[in-house]
């Protein structure tokens, strides 16, 4: 009875294995790249009263819509990207310095619409203002 020679399968099998894994690439974790200030323990910090006409409230909702608020302005409108960004060309260099943005996100909005909100943002001071503007950000969670 004729039989196949097998005693090879084992080592070219381990050949390809070895060469999957060499040639694959793996999935790199994918975060922010923010540096945040170190914390100081011994420092307190303490509460100061913000002017609310040098705030900008930038939303999103639990449809993940992006909504802002203009200081004047009640109720938050819906926009899109670009009316954002029109809308923070406009606001910052009006007050200067003393601008300040605040971010409120519902529980339920989807987390890359707040990344894609936070590179919003930092395109417009980066590219748009030519970081002619210091970066305040504010955050706070609608639930």
């Amino acid at each position: 009875m004729p039989q196949l020679n097998t005693t090879s399968t084992a080592d070219i099998s381990f050949m390809l294995l070895i060469f999957f894994l060499v040639t694959t690439s793996m999935d790199s974790d994918k975060g922010l790249r923010r540096q945040l200030s170190p914390r100081n323990v011994e420092e307190e910090v303490v509460a100061t009263d913000v002017d609310r006409n040098t705030v900008l409230t930038v939303g999103i909702t639990a449809d993940n819509k992006y909504t802002y608020s203009l200081p004047e302005q009640q109720e938050p409108v819906e926009c899109t990207d670009i009316e954002l960004r029109k809308q923070l060309r406009t606001f910052i260099p009006r007050l200067g310095d003393k601008h300040i943005i605040e971010i409120q996100a519902s529980r339920s909005a989807c987390y890359d619409r707040y990344f894609h909100l936070q590179n919003i943002i930092v395109h417009v001071y980066r590219d748009e203002l030519k970081r002619k503007y210091k970066q305040r950000i504010s955050e706070s969670y609608v639930p």
